[in-house]
């Protein structure tokens, strides 16, 4: 490859650029936003976390291993940041969109390279991506998964069921 188009402290900028803009919109359907805050959680709990996310991108973002890019692990760490910082899931979901975009633009030559650089990325993933992933959903404590048969990500065994 070729020079990167973007730096990985820029882009660790724009995800958190992203993450506060996100929240700072209105008119919002649901969640919270500037003009509506929840009794557990409030806007500025939202800009925090935007924040908080920063060291983790860009460290995803630097020397990336193509072949194994442990998205899981920086997923993980900028969950586990955010939680020492708010007890709530204010980004789970952001920080899992954001983060293969960004490693992606991190590999990528230019903005045309992106979307095939995702795919390399998530095709380069592993089980232990999935077990850190399971531990993300389950320190953001996440709502809304409902119980599975299989590979539930709140059973104490799913991550062996993962590596089996």
């Amino acid at each position: 490859m070729g020079g990167v188009f973007v730096e990985a402290k820029e882009i660790a900028k724009l995800a958190q650029i992203a993450s506060v803009l996100e929240v700072s919109g209105w008119p919002k359907p649901g969640n919270v936003h500037r003009t509506r805050d929840y009794d557990d959680m409030e806007f500025e709990d939202f800009i925090i976390s935007g924040i908080v996310i920063g060291d983790a991108i860009r460290e995803a973002c630097t020397d990336v291993d193509v072949e194994n890019p442990q998205l899981g692990k920086y997923i993980l760490q900028a969950v586990s940041e955010t939680d020492r910082w708010i007890k709530n899931n204010t980004n789970l979901g952001i920080v899992m969109m954001t983060t293969p975009i960004a490693v992606a633009a991190s590999i990528s030559e230019n903005f045309d390279e992106i979307r095939e650089n995702i795919k390399l990325l998530m095709a380069n993933t592993y089980v232990d991506d999935a077990c850190d992933l399971y531990d993300a959903i389950n320190i953001a404590d996440a709502g809304g998964m409902g119980d599975q048969d299989e590979y539930d990500v709140a059973s104490d065994s799913a991550k062996q069921e993962l590596r089996d």
